[in-house]
């Protein structure tokens, strides 16, 4: 009786396994799953980071604060005249990404055969608190995670929970994407249009309209606040864990490694003194990391050279922010890091 029932477990299990399979070559052949592909923020930017025809000394990697806030183009002037060549840079800043998507991010960059001269990792507060908001929950569990990183997971601490989404979304796109199919095929939405690749990563923002940008200030910091006002708000574990090891494997492979905490408005900024705030203990635990691990940690979220007119909203910088930051962050930071 056992035997049997083990048999038709094993051919059950087998059938779910077939179908599963055939659902997701059946899907990798649709232009639906192309279309996918070009408006999706991970695999665009892999696929134009994997495509680069240059080897890139300095990169950068965060949420869209540092997408909109790093200039790989003032990194490199200033940088090729530091060193006397021509110098390059990649902008690996995506919106949504959070502490979880430093260590793949961290691991797809070490698959270059050549490894950069120095890599940026731009954080912000809510990167790290314990609770990630449900619209972007299956998004950092999904990309740009491979199932060759599950050790490197379980290392960071994830459960059995967070290892089996992990593995599973890395392993079929069909589950990847089940949101974004659900939205399409139930919900009738239209797909966005394809992501370029902007200025090697970095995406450029104008200055806001007089009277707007304290208006998307005051919006972004009450977002924020919920994130990170509460009792119940901390340092996520598995977070500060996917942080420690991508800071471990940066830094095994012999590679120079800045944290920067990237800056953000007055209206935002706020948010770290008011009382049961998780910032304060969030940046200390991000402080300790980095000591541990023997990498420069800089809180720049609220330096007196940018004020809110740097920024178009509440923590994404102009582009006149952007040059002002970027050219402190090369001559300050980096350069001295190479030089040490």
């Amino acid at each position: 009786m056992k035997k049997h029932k083990l048999i038709h477990f094993i051919l059950s299990l087998a059938m779910v396994l077939f179908l599963i399979n055939s659902a997701e070559i059946f899907f990798r052949s649709t232009k639906l799953y192309e279309e996918m592909l070009r408006q999706d923020m991970f695999s665009s930017k892999l696929k134009y980071f994997n495509g680069l025809d240059f080897d890139p000394d300095v990169i950068a990697m965060g949420n869209s604060r540092v997408r909109h806030g790093i200039d790989t183009r003032i990194i490199d002037d200033i940088l090729s005249e530091h060193l006397h060549r021509t110098t390059r840079s990649w902008n690996f800043g995506m919106g949504g990404v959070n502490a979880y998507s430093f260590l793949p991010l961290s691991l797809r960059i070490l698959e270059r055969k050549h490894k950069p001269l120095v890599v940026v990792i731009g954080i912000a507060p809510a990167d790290f608190v314990n609770e990630t908001p449900r619209a972007l929950s299956h998004l950092v569990f999904s990309r740009p995670w491979q199932p060759s990183d599950l050790y490197d997971a379980l290392l960071a601490g994830a459960n059995s929970e967070q290892a089996m989404e992990i593995f599973l979304n890395s392993s079929y796109e069909l589950l990847s994407f089940r949101p974004t199919l659900v939205d399409v095929l139930l919900r009738n939405r239209k797909l966005g249009p394809s992501i370029g690749p902007d200025f090697f990563g970095y995406k450029q923002e104008h200055v806001a309209p007089p009277g707007l940008q304290p208006i998307r200030a005051t919006n972004r910091a009450r977002g924020y606040r919920k994130e990170l006002v509460g009792k119940d708000k901390s340092t996520g574990p598995f977070k500060l864990g996917c942080f420690r090891v991508a800071l471990m494997r940066l830094v095994d492979a012999g590679l120079k490694v800045v944290v920067v905490a990237m800056p953000e408005s007055s209206q935002v900024h706020h948010i770290a003194s008011e009382p049961d705030s998780a910032v304060s203990a969030i940046f200390g635990s991000v402080r300790n990391t980095c000591e541990k691990m023997g990498v420069r940690f800089e809180d720049l979220s609220s330096p007196d050279w940018l004020d809110d007119n740097c920024f178009t909203d509440g923590d994404h910088m102009n582009l006149n922010g952007a040059h002002t930051f970027t050219t402190f962050l090369v001559n300050e930071i980096i350069i001295p890091e190479l030089n040490d």
